[in-house]
């Protein structure tokens, strides 16, 4: 934990400085599938670390918002009510994990949680806040076709990821599929 909490120490040493207000976060992602690797006990003691820095915020990265241990297939838990249970009282948490839809993102707010964040899902459909504001939920794209790529502003090397490590969470349907539809 030396690295990451000197990091956390000398961000708000130079925020401490500067003539305008900044909030400092501190993203994590929490477990990591190779051995050696980050596993939750790991994270659980960062976090209650973290609790002690001057930090504004609590960012949890994960494939999904409510997916348990992606190391321990018996542990059922959502990563986040864990964190959320050694998470100092008042700091606020956001978690992004493929959240769709508008229903997700409430679902997740409605379990205390203080921010969702949207990835995947602004790459594929840019106006997703927007069109929510606006009612028009129905317009959002969910799937992603090769013939959006340059719309959507997509490089090779993003899409090739996408593509490979998101596959599951990035739907890719074939032009002729988003004809039909």
């Amino acid at each position: 934990m030396t690295f990451p909490l000197a990091v956390v120490k000398i961000c708000a040493q130079v925020i401490a400085k500067a003539n305008r207000p900044f909030i400092l976060g501190y993203r994590l992602s929490p477990e990591e599938r190779e051995t050696p690797g980050i596993r939750m006990a790991d994270t659980l003691a960062l976090v209650k670390a973290l609790n002690q820095t001057p930090i504004d915020y609590l960012h949890i990265s994960l494939a999904d918002a409510w997916g348990s241990s992606i190391v321990d297939a018996d542990d059922k838990q959502p990563v986040f009510e864990k964190i959320k249970e050694v998470l100092a009282p008042g700091l606020p948490l956001m978690v992004v994990g493929h959240l769709a839809s508008p229903a997700q993102v409430e679902k997740l707010i409605g379990e205390n949680v203080d921010f969702a964040a949207l990835g995947r899902e602004l790459i594929r459909e840019p106006r997703w806040v927007q069109k929510v504001e606006a009612g028009e939920e129905d317009s959002i794209r969910y799937t992603f076709a090769l013939s959006d790529v340059d719309e959507l502003k997509v490089t090779k090397p993003l899409l090739n990821f996408l593509l490979t490590v998101f596959k599951c969470g990035f739907p890719l349907i074939t032009d002729e599929q988003q004809i039909r539809h």
